[in-house]
């Protein structure tokens, strides 16, 4: 590779070797300080969103402390923040400089930054899908796994790739200060000896390394949009086979022909197809989704139909014969049998 670039970055292949430290240096930067970044801006972002205040589990002392503390190491600038920590950074690992001393200065410069970013991703979350998951009985764990992280990927992967190239720029102005590489590499060797292919290269691969993980992260969110917690299919016609589902929740048509000139006004908008059924017990698509559910429920997976008037035993003899266990049958105000479900 040495020989590759001699011909157009000669200066560059005198210091190969320190161009290759200074690579390593880089990666090494970026790998430790964004992942501990990563998973701590992660975790704070999520608990911004919960404890706010209207959050599903508010709290305003965890709020107000995390917030504060995001907004503090947010406002100070990067440059600013190396100096400040320095004290801080040698009582913890023993040194301010090369990659063990930037660690800790590249992960509270990214943090905030991160953590606003997941908020912000999590907070776009429709909150009717949140109150339709508790009121089907998750909890504020359940919501957080299976509402607003579920729902949130892609712009959880967008926040992750902007502050990934975030963390690049990061990682070069720490090598202005003793961090070591590429930024360091190109001021000491490039900038300083006057060799300009040495800047050029340091800036090419930059590019690169910025466009690479753009693009991965651009591929990444549009392969994941459109993952929804809630799917509408007529029967399971747009249900793929591999899908599973905690719950499946029905409203079939279950007025038999006969009783078309009897019912009440106010649900003749409807459209036919949504009513009535082909068989005069009304008892069809009951029938097809109990057969065919157990196909597409998680295990413990919950099934819920609506009640069409005395058809609330033959529905629950179905479901016993599909083997759904735990089968309860709920009223409405007049007392009439109105919904009924089980689990497999």
């Amino acid at each position: 590779m040495r020989d590759f670039v001699q011909p157009w970055a000669p200066n560059l292949a005198d210091y190969w070797k320190q161009f290759i430290d200074a690579l390593r240096a880089t990666w090494q930067m970026f790998l430790i300080a964004g992942g501990i970044a990563f998973v701590i801006g992660f975790v704070i972002g999520i608990v911004l969103t919960v404890t706010k205040p209207g959050g599903i589990k508010e709290n305003k002392i965890v709020y107000t402390v995390t917030n504060l503390f995001t907004n503090v190491f947010r406002s100070i600038p990067f440059l600013i923040l190396l100096i400040f920590l320095i004290p801080f950074t040698r009582s913890i690992v023993g040194t301010a400089i090369g990659v063990k001393g930037a660690i800790i200065p590249l992960v509270f410069g990214c943090v905030p930054f991160f953590t606003r970013q997941v908020e912000s991703a999590l907070s776009n979350i429709d909150p009717g899908k949140v109150e339709a998951a508790r009121s089907m009985g998750s909890g504020t764990f359940g919501l957080i796994c299976r509402v607003f992280i579920h729902e949130a990927v892609p712009d959880l992967i967008r926040a992750t790739t902007i502050t990934a190239i975030s963390l690049i720029g990061l990682t070069t102005m720490a090598g202005a200060v003793g961090a070591g590489g590429l930024g360091s590499f190109a001021i000491n060797y490039g900038q300083s000896l006057h060799n300009q292919d040495i800047v050029n290269v340091c800036v090419v691969l930059l590019l690169l390394l910025v466009t690479l993980i753009q693009t991965v992260g651009g591929y990444l969110a549009t392969k994941t949009t459109n993952r929804a917690l809630f799917r509408k299919s007529d029967l399971f016609s747009k249900i793929r086979q591999d899908e599973k589902f905690d719950v499946i929740v029905s409203n079939p048509p279950y007025i038999p022909p006969s009783q078309k000139s009897t019912i009440q006004k106010e649900v003749t908008f409807e459209p036919e197809t949504a009513l009535y059924t082909s068989d005069e017990k009304g008892l069809e698509f009951y029938e097809k989704i109990i057969t065919q559910a157990p196909d597409y429920l998680n295990v413990n997976g919950y099934l819920l139909f609506e009640l069409g008037i005395n058809e609330s035993l033959e529905v629950a003899q179905f479901m016993k014969e599909q083997d759904f266990k735990d089968i309860q049958i709920i009223k409405d105000l007049a007392n009439i049998d109105r919904v009924i479900f089980g689990h497999i």
